[in-house]
């Protein structure tokens, strides 16, 4: 396998490329998250990875830091279909990291122990945190019919679907215009002091949704009851996959379920343009599904409530290009690095 950068006509037709991956259309490798990425501190680096005819194309973000050298980020990539493919990716851009001192992959390997063991033998090891809320996530196949999706809810959520639009409630897709930024953001607001987790700035949750929406790769939902807006959501599309990304809704008459008909109403949409994957965004892993304590417990009943089954991916690895700064940075650097971004920045730093 052979390492090249991309070349200007390969990234103008970059999701072109990330549609025809072995894993293909995923959402993080895209150009725009590309583009959202550099606006905060990272740089934008497409390469392609070529072998006997096939192509894997692959997005890494890359960050220059003081006296650690370049840190280099393939999220929830590269997007390869066995851990093999990972082998020769490592191999082929090895010439490439010379200034770089550590490389985290995030490839969709489905979680297992033999996978767990295939890893570490390429010398990778397991990162400390895992970046992407979707390690492990409820996945919908929407290549069936709407009565075969449908009929594989849980009874409750289709109760709670015919409730809500039963009590008025109306799901629409939005225009992305600053009132409605204002709006979906006051939303994620609300949810989060709900739930208490963390969230990243309004200015990068409306460079997110200004990118996707600008490259045709996301839309914005509101659910109303008559002229109020009850929840928002925002979903990316990437070929014929699609990301429950961000939702949020009011405090306000919850009894009117609204966040039950909107995906609905989401997935209509998407089938309806072709898509035949919808990643819900996140779930506790297996093990923790009745964990009330996990970070994601809250959403575990209604999404489970969509599919039963959890997805697990193996989650982020670390190629250790400098063993030494590598040390060096998991005793100190990244936590340093993740505090200096929270606390001046009020953004994550990944």
């Amino acid at each position: 396998m052979t390492a090249r950068q991309a070349t200007p006509e390969e990234i103008k037709n970059w999701s072109e490329l990330v549609s025809g991956n072995p894993w293909p259309d995923e959402t993080m490798q895209g150009s725009a998250y590309g583009q959202l990425k550099s606006s905060f501190g990272w740089g934008a680096r497409h390469y392609v990875f070529e072998s006997h005819g096939a192509r894997i194309a692959v997005l890494f973000l890359v960050r220059k830091l003081p006296y650690f050298g370049e840190i280099w980020y393939a999220p929830k990539g590269p997007s390869v279909a066995s851990i093999g493919q990972i082998k020769e990716v490592m191999t082929a851009i090895k010439p490439e990291l010379k200034s770089a001192f550590l490389v985290k992959f995030e490839p969709n390997i489905i979680l297992t122990d033999e996978h767990r063991k295939q890893l570490l033998a390429l010398g990778l090891n397991k990162a400390v945190f895992d970046l992407q809320l979707n390690k492990s996530t409820v996945i919908i196949d929407l290549s069936a019919t709407e009565d075969e999706i449908m009929s594989g809810f849980k009874q409750k959520t289709r109760y709670n679907i015919r409730l809500s639009e039963r009590r008025g409630v109306v799901v629409k897709p939005v225009d992305l215009t600053p009132k409605n930024i204002k709006i979906m953001y006051g939303l994620l607001l609300q949810t989060q002091l709900r739930n208490g987790f963390f969230m990243r700035s309004q200015a990068y949750a409306r460079s997110f949704w200004e990118y996707h929406t600008k490259a045709g790769q996301g839309q914005l939902f509101f659910a109303y009851l008559k002229n109020e807006v009850l929840s928002g959501a925002f979903v990316t599309v990437q070929g014929k996959k699609a990301l429950y990304k961000d939702g949020g809704s009011s405090r306000e008459h919850k009894n009117m379920m609204a966040a039950y008909t909107m995906q609905w109403e989401i997935m209509k949409w998407l089938k309806a343009r072709g898509v035949t994957e919808y990643d819900l965004g996140g779930a506790p892993p297996k093990k923790s599904l009745d964990d009330k304590n996990h970070p994601l417990s809250g959403l575990v009943q209604f999404k489970t409530g969509f599919n039963s089954e959890v997805t697990e991916y193996v989650g982020v690895y670390d190629w250790p290009i400098s063993p030494t700064k590598y040390r060096q940075w998991q005793k100190f650097g990244e936590r340093l690095a993740v505090k200096k971004e929270i606390t001046i920045k009020k953004n994550l730093f990944y």
